[in-house]
């Protein structure tokens, strides 16, 4: 019993121990001592089995989170880089409509002035054929006198 209790306490727990007899104290508790310490060894390496596939478990959804972590990352870059192009589209429209609008005030100017020249040049015909009638009546009146 004393060379079983030596393999018990170096973790030999594949002995096999006989009690000599109902009434054989030391070998009934060393037989109960492997039974109980079998079962704990058992308990403990399904415990570490459950934790190893807990850590496998826990493992992927990390490495889920970081994938998706990474993808929200890239999300974003390629959305801030979206939005920058259409900031940088929107000034470059606001310059366009900036020079369209200035145009049409250059536009409207021209085409103001060249109005006044038309109504000028309107009055000044309207003042030359008053004038050819007045001239036209002074020749008429001229060769009325010539005539008599």
């Amino acid at each position: 019993m004393a060379s079983a209790g030596q393999k018990i306490a170096s973790g030999d727990l594949t002995l096999t121990i006989v009690p000599q007899s109902d009434k054989d104290v030391l070998g009934n508790i060393l037989l109960q001592m492997l039974n109980n310490l079998r079962s704990m060894t058992k308990d403990i390496l399904e415990g570490v089995n459950s934790i190893a596939a807990s850590s496998s478990e826990i493992l992927a959804a990390t490495t889920q989170v970081a994938t998706g972590a990474a993808e929200t990352a890239s999300a974003i870059t390629e959305t801030t880089a979206t939005v920058e192009e259409v900031r940088q589209a929107a000034q470059l429209s606001n310059q366009k409509a900036t020079r369209v609008a200035e145009n049409a005030q250059q536009v409207s100017q021209v085409t103001q002035i060249g109005q006044n020249v038309v109504n000028e040049s309107i009055k000044g015909m309207n003042d030359i054929q008053i004038q050819m009638k007045s001239v036209s009546n002074t020749i008429i009146s001229l060769s009325e006198q010539a005539s008599k």
